[in-house]
């Protein structure tokens, strides 16, 4: 089934198409892929419209991000772009300068960027202007040579199953490519002669290797560096991307950037509602939407079901075996089990050590949570330590003591107040659907008191707080948040 392209998209190019010098440069044999969403667009912009371009790109809401440098280029921009109606996040590729070269190196710069500006095709099918394809199929027979490396030549493989396609579709529609390329000034006459052998007796590890060879030398200009510094360059750049994917993968590295970060900074999204409010689900849904094109990081806030330090863990299950046995009791606190305010010491001192060490939690994780902010990422939280409240929605337990538990309880909530959330989604549904929802787990008087209490926390005055109806269907509520979040970016 034939996707549908996404409004958002067709907005940016019409909007394009009557103001910008703009052209979709490659990888036009599959474009429907990059209307719907499914692979990159990638525009070529005249550069004396940078200002107009980028215009454009924030009244449609689009956010710019930053990736490692081991995958950043000059004049290239990465831009992701919201599609409100399909709830879809979708990437574009900003080129300002025209820039090929190998795997992990696009290190040399074309100055064709007017002549593939100048040479663009209206597409009527799409609506788009894409470039020409003598100028694509010139484009993709350079690109492929340049991107041959000496494993190449173990594999025995050059061209993809995809990029054969895509050479063959263009061959197709460029059947006068003999003739013109011979006319090429900017090109030595060895570097055509390579580009015909290529075009007449197809691609071959050799023949690919002698043209890499050719630009290389002839087209030294053009390029970044001197043949040992590219390669240099592109080594380190793909050892890098191994380390940071080592980092992430395996090292469980919180701060490791392997995606891509929000150029404007780091956000942190705090998400509140009783039992019963869809809050896990919709984190999952956020969580694996933003997951996908950039860095993002989760942190359980709360002393419920959610992520246990390994110092929490054990009182953690000494608490579930003195609740079944009915040392202690529980209670129903915004989902928050905890032990209960009573004469007996042996009591009073568990409840002590149960503070604490959700204390020293919640302190490693607001401190690992703002760090990673600080770097660009995308934080979701499942609940937020709040003052307003004592003794309510992860609020203070221990009030009037001075003790150790007290005292650290304190230092958590200080540094909850210092790294406030930026935005706050809370997630509101009716008590009695919640109790149905959650049956023998909240009644409807629980809920009610505890979602107006949701309703009032307010945490700071940076902090943008918002209601979300979640008894609708879910995807609506889903979509809605999405349309929030994007907005708060």
């Amino acid at each position: 089934m034939k996707k549908t392209e996404l409004y958002k998209v067709r907005q940016l190019l019409d909007k394009f198409s009557s103001d910008i010098l703009y052209v979709h440069w490659k990888s036009n044999q599959h474009f429907d892929d990059a209307l719907t969403g499914v692979d990159d667009l990638d525009i070529l912009v005249d550069r004396h419209q940078y200002a107009e371009v980028v215009n454009i790109l924030n009244e449609l809401k689009f956010k710019r991000f930053i990736i490692p440098s081991a995958r950043a280029y000059v004049g290239i921009e990465d831009w992701l772009g919201f599609d409100e109606k399909t709830g879809t996040i979708f990437h574009l590729h900003l080129h300002s300068q025209l820039m090929i070269g190998e795997k992990h190196l696009k290190g040399i710069h074309l100055p064709l960027e007017e002549r593939i500006l100048e040479n663009r095709r209206w597409d009527e099918e799409h609506g788009a202007y894409l470039s020409s394809y003598y100028d694509e199929l010139l484009l993709l027979m350079m690109r492929v040579a340049i991107k041959v490396r000496k494993r190449n030549l173990i594999t025995g493989h050059v061209l993809g199953g995809s990029t054969q396609t895509e050479y063959e579709w263009l061959r197709e529609r460029c059947p006068d490519f003999y003739e013109r390329i011979q006319s090429e000034e900017w090109l030595t006459e060895r570097i055509i002669k390579d580009l015909l052998n290529l075009h007449t007796k197809g691609f071959t590890w050799w023949r690919c290797n002698a043209l890499k060879w050719h630009i290389y030398k002839d087209l030294a200009p053009y390029s970044q560096g001197s043949g040992m510094h590219n390669t240099l360059t592109r080594n380190y750049r793909e050892l890098s991307r191994v380390v940071l994917e080592i980092k992430k993968r395996y090292l469980r590295s919180k701060y490791t950037l392997t995606r891509r970060r929000v150029a404007t900074g780091g956000v942190t999204i705090a998400f509140l509602g009783s039992d019963g409010a869809g809050k896990s689900s919709t984190i999952k849904e956020i969580y694996k939407w933003l997951y996908q094109l950039m860095d993002v990081r989760f942190f359980y806030l709360g002393s419920g079901d959610g992520q246990v330090s390994l110092l929490r863990f054990p009182v953690k299950l000494a608490m579930k075996i003195a609740i079944k046995l009915g040392v202690v009791n529980k209670s129903n606190n915004f989902s928050d089990s905890k032990l209960q305010k009573k004469e007996n010491s042996k009591k009073g001192l568990a409840r002590n050590v149960w503070v604490y060490t959700l204390a020293k939690e919640r302190i490693k994780k607001l401190t690992h949570a703002n760090r990673c902010r600080l770097r660009g990422f995308v934080i979701l939280t499942d609940r937020y330590p709040q003052s307003e409240f004592p003794g309510l929605c992860d609020g203070k337990r221990l009030l009037g003591d001075r003790g150790l538990a007290a005292r650290t309880e304190e230092e958590s909530f200080r540094i909850a107040q210092l790294c406030p959330p930026d935005l706050v989604i809370k997630m509101i549904v009716p008590p009695e659907v919640a109790a149905q929802r959650k049956p023998g787990e909240i009644d409807v008087e629980t809920s009610r008191n505890l979602t107006e209490r949701v309703k009032e926390i307010k945490f700071s005055k940076r902090t943008k707080c918002v209601e979300i109806d979640s008894n609708q269907p879910q995807e609506k509520v889903w979509n809605d948040v999405k349309k929030i979040i994007w907005d708060n970016l």
